[in-house]
């Protein structure tokens, strides 16, 4: 697929401007945002937790296509100094594309918890 085409999908719900898409093939994600209490079991959303414990991490700072240099660099750290992940690495936006357009300043940071 060349960099400007957009992926196949299906529009599952639209209302306003939002609009909710399924990608071909289906991609199982987890996402997730702070709540000030536990939250229910709702359908297809389940209430989960980061885990607890020491991690590692790196500030990725520029666009999300750059991401793949700044995995490899917390990679050979963790290498470097005889690191083990005990789980998958995830992200955290700390930037908003919408409100700083331009890709540059955006942050992105990469956690890893270790073993």
């Amino acid at each position: 697929m060349a960099a400007t085409e957009e992926p196949k999908y299906d529009v599952i719900l639209r209302q306003d401007a939002f609009e909710l898409r399924r990608y071909a093939p289906t991609i199982v994600a987890e996402v997730g945002c702070p709540v000030l209490r536990p939250a229910p079991h709702v359908g297809r959303v389940f209430p989960g937790q980061l885990p607890g414990g020491r991690t590692a991490s790196i500030l990725h700072v520029g666009p999300y296509e750059a991401l793949e240099g700044t995995y490899g660099a917390l990679q050979a750290w963790l290498d470097e100094v005889g690191a083990t992940a005990a789980g998958p690495m995830w992200e955290v936006y700390w930037s908003d594309p919408g409100a700083e357009p331009d890709p540059a300043g955006w942050r992105t940071e990469l956690l890893v918890p270790l073993g």
